[in-house]
């Protein structure tokens, strides 16, 4: 497994657990509160970070933006 693919799973992971306990905070607390905003930016950060960097694998790849799996990362994020 190559560094580039260790780290876009560890981000996206990373964002998982972010979005996780932010949402699951705020439904706790009954409120939105600095906390859960800041846990909700940094699960962003770390989705954006993979995403990133699995595009420039995919654009290192020979599909490239083409390929289905191209396709429907650039959908997600739009």
């Amino acid at each position: 497994m190559s560094l580039q693919l260790m780290l876009a799973s560890a981000a996206i992971t990373l964002a998982l657990v972010f979005y996780t306990i932010g949402v699951f905070s705020e439904r706790h607390d009954e409120h939105l509160s600095k906390k859960h905003v800041i846990l909700f930016w940094c699960g962003l950060v770390f989705d954006t970070t993979g995403t990133t960097i699995m595009t420039s694998m995919a654009q290192a790849g020979s599909a490239g933006m083409t390929g289905i799996h191209g396709i429907t990362g650039a959908a997600a994020m739009s």
